[in-house]
């Protein structure tokens, strides 16, 4: 039996460096719901873990891009760097 009422998942701590490169952890709660009973009980194997490591791997990938997004130079900063 599927349940298709709203379900909540908790994820533990990633860590991540500011750009002054102190660490933080990030954790993150999503809500999720099985809009297509079937599909869930017979198109894979088990779709509570595959929704887990979906999220947590967009989880950590939001966290590195705005790691990145933050801890990159930007196209003038090179220049000057470079002179």
């Amino acid at each position: 039996m599927i349940d298709e009422r709203i379900q909540t998942t908790s994820f533990n701590a990633e860590q991540a460096l500011t750009k002054d490169t102190v660490p933080v952890n990030v954790d993150a709660i999503i809500f999720w719901r099985v809009h297509d009973a079937r599909a869930a009980a017979l198109e894979i194997t088990d779709y509570r873990t595959a929704i887990d490591r979906v999220a947590q791997t967009s989880l950590r990938e939001m966290i590195a891009l705005q790691c990145w997004r933050r801890c990159s130079p930007t196209p003038g900063s090179r220049r000057a760097i470079a002179r």
